[in-house]
């Protein structure tokens, strides 16, 4: 049975986001014929009918006595790991996302897989262990088995109807966004959309990598001079105002999730978007499967003039809870099934992720749509961009007032006045970066000069 806190969660989650709770941390009773529950939760979609046909077949096939329970979130995994988190139910395993990572990973939520790891784990994923990545202080907390870049996503067909090319500059790509509405609004269509119901899920996977190649500084951090700097943000900001205008974009973006924006754009109703290109082929393989042809350029910027490497993020890392009572167990679930390399592979070829792993890349052919569409991949043009102070140590940066994303949506959607928003959003953020400093809770990222955004490295 559930217990009495898990239950409460159930009922506040499915008030609250109407998300389907699956099952909390694994000290529950255990399942019939005696086996071992270990609760593994994840944020995908995309894979989730293939990780749901593993899970099964590793329930049915291990020897060890284990039952392996999928929990499935979207948009509202990390409210729910920070929930189940303050009513001590969260579960064996959990899928890593950065937001979630950084949260928690300076309050020792996660195990450190260091005295877990044997030289064949080591062998095979080694070269993917980096300082101030997945190790921190000396601690491996997740191994990232693929990657992931930001992508301009769009309809090869309606481009057709109109006569356009895909965009290479951000100029052209409002004005294409335009004659698409213009043209076709009267059949549903529009020239673009994005899911700016959660401005931190839409911005940070359209303007943030936009500024990274426009402006060479990372989620408002010049890493050059060791500050933040939102004040160059105002001619992209301009742009995404026209293009989230009614004279443009698809009606209701304000309230858009990522996956009713998604089940429009297979549907043939939205020219552009902008997503992650580990996920995008596997939603509309399985997820919402479509007739429309689609494909993916790199994201444009103003006068297609680029100053800095696109940050590409690390995925399909796994944590586990530093709390569980079976961390042995979780531990042995993730070597046999997580981090196996005959499903990596298939997981490859199928089109669900960008793998990292030279194990799998020297046994692996690509899926058909990374060979088409090879803007997918993670190119020259990407970079693993450090972290930002923020990032590193949320704590450490508690700004006052609204954040990046949410001052971004009130110059897009209020009228804020960009000069004045973005320079009161520089003070807030150097403000607390400052006192974070000052009250011993972070250490400032030295400035460096020579620092390069082409090849974003300290």
């Amino acid at each position: 049975m559930m217990s009495k806190k898990l239950l409460t969660l159930a009922l506040i989650l499915a008030v609250v986001t109407g998300i389907v709770f699956a099952g909390g941390k694994s000290d529950q009773p255990a399942a019939a014929g005696g086996k071992q529950l270990i609760h593994v939760w994840t944020y995908n979609r995309h894979d989730l009918a293939f990780m749901e046909q593993k899970v099964a077949n590793y329930n049915a096939t291990n020897k060890d006595n284990i039952e392996v329970v999928l929990g499935s979130y979207s948009d509202n995994y990390s409210q729910t790991v920070n929930l189940a988190y303050q009513t001590g139910e969260a579960p064996d395993i959990l899928a890593h996302d950065p937001n979630v990572f950084l949260l928690h990973v300076n309050q020792g939520r996660f195990a450190d897989f260091t005295p877990l790891m044997d030289a064949k784990f080591k062998g095979t994923f080694g070269s993917l262990i980096w300082d101030d990545v997945n190790r921190i202080n000396g601690k491996v907390y997740f191994i990232p088995t693929m990657a992931t870049t930001n992508r301009l996503f769009y309809n090869k067909g309606i481009f057709k109807r109109v006569g356009l090319e895909p965009p290479k500059t951000l100029e052209e790509m409002v004005a294409a966004a335009k004659k698409i509405t213009d043209t076709l609004k009267g059949e549903g269509i529009y020239g673009f959309a994005q899911n700016m119901r959660s401005p931190q899920s839409g911005l940070s996977r359209s303007l943030a990598p936009m500024i990274d190649r426009q402006l060479g500084i990372h989620q408002g951090y010049d890493f050059a001079k060791g500050q933040y700097d939102f004040t160059g943000h105002g001619p992209v900001l301009a742009a995404w105002k026209e293009l989230l205008s009614p004279a443009i974009a698809f009606p209701g973006c304000e309230s858009l999730d990522i996956d009713p924006l998604r089940s429009q754009f297979a549907a043939g109703k939205i020219a552009m978007y902008f997503s992650y290109t580990h996920a995008e082929p596997g939603v509309y393989a399985s997820q919402f499967p479509t007739k429309e042809e689609w494909g993916s350029v790199q994201i444009p910027v103003p006068g297609g003039n680029v100053k800095g490497a696109q940050n590409y993020q690390v995925t399909n890392g796994w944590m586990i809870n530093q709390a569980s009572k079976n961390i042995q167990t979780a531990w042995k679930v993730y070597v046999d099934l997580l981090a196996n390399t005959d499903l990596l592979k298939e997981y490859y070829e199928q089109g669900l992720g960008i793998t990292m792993v030279p194990e799998v890349i020297a046994k692996a052919s690509p899926a058909p749509i990374f060979r088409d569409n090879p803007t997918m991949l993670i190119t020259a043009t990407d970079g693993l961009w450090p972290r930002t102070p923020h990032e590193a140590n949320s704590a450490a940066v508690v700004v006052e007032g609204p954040n990046m994303w949410d001052t971004f949506a009130s110059i897009i959607y209020a009228n804020a006045n960009p000069q004045q928003a973005l320079a009161d959003l520089t003070t807030r953020y150097n403000k607390a970066l400052q006192a974070g400093i000052d009250q011993k809770l972070g250490t400032p990222i030295k400035a460096s000069a020579g620092f390069n955004p082409m090849q974003p490295k300290l």
